[in-house]
C-alpha cells in the first residue's frame, strides 16, 4: 500500500520541452556560449538544472545569465507550457486518499512555484524538492531521501514518477518503485528498461496507483490470529477522552491483539481532525496494523470525509483505503493471509452512511444510514474474486436484522432497542444467498453487545469502547476480541476494561 507518490515535475506532469528549449536558445543568441549548445544532447538539456546546464555552457557563468533565464521564462510561459492531459484529474483523484503526494524536481524554487501555481496544481502537494534545497541534484536520491527521512517513510511505502533516465537512477538510489511516464518515445526507447513501468497516459498511471492503495493485505507467521474490536470512542476533546485512550492500552497490553479494527464513530466533534490526529498517533504506537470504518457522527459540525482522510496520512500502520467514490468513504477489503501467502479470511469493511431520509410509504421518513443497493453489488463482486475464502463484514450502523425478534442472544447483553435503518437493501439476503460471510460485527448501540445467529449467520456487536454515555451512566465499557484459527475457525467474545490488570 502506498503511503507516499513522488512526481517529476518538468516531462511528467508539465510538457514543458518547448519552453526549455527556447529559453536556451534565446539565451545563447544573447550572450554567446563557450561551449555550443548543440554539443549538449536533449535529454541533459531537459532533465537537469538551469545551474548544472550554464556551468557547461560558460566557464564562469554570470549571474545576469541566470537572471536572463528568469526573464525568458516570464515572457515566454504562457505560449510554452501545459499540463500533459489528464494530470490535474490524476491529483485531484489521489488527494482523496490518505496518501502523501511529493514533488521532487530539478527546477529552480522560484521557477517550479511559478509553474505549479500558473497550471493551478500547487496545493495538491504535500512538499515540494527543487533545485534550491540540494546539494546534489538527480540521479542522486538526495531529494527522496530528503522526503523519506523527513516524513519517515519506508521504501516499501513509495513510488515515484518520472520520465527521464535521471529519474529512474534517483528511484533505484532510494531504493523505491519507479515508474516512466512514456510522453517522450525517444526517452523510451532509451530508458524504459530502467523504470518498473511505463504509462502512455495519466488514466492508465491512476487505475494501476489505484490497485496498488486499494490492495490491502496481511500476512501472519503464527497459528491463530486475534482482531481486537473497538467501537463508537465519540473523542470529543474533552477529558473522558484520556479515560477512553488508557482503557485501549490496557486493553492491548492485556490481550494482545494482531490486527485492531475501529467500527465507526472515533469521533463526535467539531474538533474531530485534530482528533483524528491524535488517535492515529496513539494506534501508531502499539505497532500493530490497524484499520476503521466511519460512523454517522464522524462528520458532525460539518467535518467532511475528506478532511478526516487527509488527517490520516502519515500513519506507518494504518491499513485503509476511502475504496469506491460512489460507495461512500470507507468501502474496502483485507486480505489476512498465513505464512504460506494463502488467504485464510477476507475482511470486507463497509460505509453505512450518516442519517438520511427514505421515500417510505408514499413519504420521506428519517433514518439511521444503510448498505445502498450499489454496495450490495459491490460486496457481491468482491466475494466473487475469491468464492472459496470465508468472510467477515465489519459496519457501523447495524443491519436491520439485528433485531432480535424471538431469537435469544447466543451471548452478551440487549439493553436498548437496535438503531436500523428503516431501508433494506436486501443485503442480508444476497450474504444468505452467496454463503461467504460467516458474521457480520457492528457497532452503534452503546448499550449492546450480543451475539445472535439468524439462518446459520451471526450478528455481533462490539462492546462500546469510548467513555461516552447517551443513557445511564457508568456502563463498563470494553472491547470484542476475535480469534482466527488457521484453518478459518473463530471465536469471539467481549472483555471489559475493569476485569483487566492494569499493565500501564
Amino acid at each position: 500500500m502506498y503511503k507516499a507518490i513522488f512526481f517529476d515535475m518538468d516531462g511528467t506532469l508539465l510538457d514543458s520541452d518547448q519552453l526549455v528549449f527556447m529559453i536556451y536558445s534565446n539565451l545563447v543568441e544573447t550572450y554567446p556560449p563557450d561551449t555550443p549548445l548543440s554539443t549538449i544532447s536533449l535529454n541533459d538539456l531537459y532533465a537537469k538544472s538551469y545551474v548544472e546546464i550554464l556551468q557547461r555552457l560558460y566557464r564562469n557563468p554570470k549571474k545576469e545569465y541566470l537572471n536572463y533565464i528568469y526573464h525568458l521564462h516570464d515572457s515566454l510561459k504562457e505560449k510554452h507550457l501545459k499540463l500533459f492531459p489528464h494530470v490535474k484529474e490524476t491529483l485531484d483523484s489521489l488527494k482523496k486518499y490518505p496518501v502523501y503526494l511529493f514533488l521532487v524536481t530539478s527546477e529552480l524554487r522560484e521557477i517550479a512555484i511559478e509553474e505549479l501555481r500558473m497550471m493551478s496544481i500547487i496545493d495538491m502537494f504535500d512538499d515540494i524538492i527543487t533545485a534550491s534545497d540540494l546539494t546534489h541534484q538527480k540521479p542522486d536520491p538526495e531529494g527522496l531521501l530528503k522526503l523519506m527521512n523527513r516524513y519517515d517513510l519506508y521504501p516499501q511505502d513509495c513510488i515515484f514518477i518520472g520520465d527521464q533516465k535521471s529519474d529512474a537512477l534517483a528511484g533505484h538510489g532510494a531504493h523505491i518503485q519507479t515508474v516512466m511516464m512514456g510522453f517522450n518515445h525517444e526517452n523510451v526507447k532509451q530508458f524504459s528498461s530502467l523504470f518498473h513501468g511505463v504509462f502512455d497516459d495519466y488514466e492508465s498511471l491512476l487505475s494501476y496507483l489505484e490497485k496498488g492503495m486499494n490492495a490491502l493485505s496481511i500476512t501472519f507467521h503464527k497459528p491463530s490470529i486475534t482482531i481486537m474490536q473497538l467501537t463508537d470512542l465519540h473523542l470529543m476533546n474533552e477529558p473522558a477522552d484520556d479515560l477512553t485512550f488508557q482503557g485501549i492500552l490496557k486493553a492491548v497490553n492485556t490481550l494482545k491483539p494482531d490486527f485492531i479494527v475501529l467500527t465507526g464513530d472515533q469521533t463526535m466533534s467539531e474538533h474531530s481532525v485534530m482528533l483524528y490526529q491524535r488517535l492515529v498517533k496513539w494506534m501508531d504506537s502499539f505497532e500493530l496494523p490497524w484499520t476503521l470504518v466511519f460512523g454517522n457522527h464522524d462528520t458532525d459540525h460539518g467535518i467532511s470525509h475528506q478532511s478526516l482522510i487527509q488527517s490520516l496520512k502519515g500513519s506507518k500502520h494504518l491499513m485503509f483505503v476511502p475504496g469506491p467514490e460512489d460507495l461512500g468513504c470507507s468501502n474496502f477489503v483485507i486480505d489476512l493471509k498465513n505464512h504460506e501467502n494463502r488467504v485464510i479470511k477476507k475482511l470486507i469493511f463497509m460505509d453505512t452512511h450518516i442519517d438520511q431520509f427514505y421515500p417510505i410509504e408514499n413519504e420521506m421518513k428519517w433514518g439511521y444510514g444503510s448498505i445502498s443497493e450499489n454496495q450490495k453489488k459491490w460486496y457481491e463482486q468482491m466475494i466473487a474474486c475469491d468464492p472459496l475464502t470465508k468472510s467477515f463484514v465489519f459496519l457501523h450502523i447495524p443491519i436491520p436484522e439485528y433485531h432480535l425478534g424471538q431469537i435469544k442472544p447466543l451471548q452478551g447483553e440487549c439493553l436498548e432497542k437496535p438503531s436500523t435503518p428503516p431501508y433494506d437493501s436486501g443485503f442480508f439476503d444476497s450474504i444468505l444467498q452467496h454463503h461467504h460471510t460467516e458474521i457480520i460485527f457492528a457497532g452503534h448501540d452503546h448499550y449492546n453487545d450480543y451475539l445472535i445467529e439468524k439462518e446459520g449467520i451471526q450478528l455481533a456487536y462490539g462492546r462500546v469502547s469510548g467513555h461516552y454515555d447517551y443513557g445511564p451512566q457508568g456502563f463498563p465499557k470494553g472491547i470484542r476480541l476475535i480469534t482466527i484459527e488457521e484453518d478459518g475457525s473463530f471465536e469471539t467474545q467481549i472483555f471489559l476494561y475493569q476485569d483487566m490488570k492494569d499493565t500501564l
